[in-house]
């Protein structure tokens, strides 16, 4: 069921953007890409970075939620080879 959020956000590593405009996806449709708050740390790494994000279920015990999460609600994980580029990144939030 569609839940409309407070804020949605747009990140980028283009600063000072004054408009969005649509882009053209694959299914041919013009979408401007925003994303709410629960998902925001999904998009905290430069676009093309590969990344994996994962979450405790309600089966996971709790020695795994400490062992793989501790006190997170969820963790992001990308490779390696990527660190510098996204740790030397601007990445700009816009609401």
């Amino acid at each position: 069921m569609y839940q409309n959020p407070s804020s949605v956000f747009h990140v980028s590593e283009e600063r000072h953007i004054e408009t969005f405009a649509p882009r053209i996806d694959r299914s041919g449709e013009a979408r401007v890409w925003a994303i709410s708050n629960a998902r925001l740390h999904k998009y905290l790494l430069p676009r093309n970075c590969p990344r994996v994000t994962f979450y405790a279920r309600p089966e996971t015990t709790p020695a795994d939620r400490r062992t793989f999460l501790e006190d997170c609600e969820a963790v992001v994980a990308m490779e390696r080879v990527w660190w510098t580029r996204a740790s030397q990144t601007h990445l700009t939030i816009y609401e």
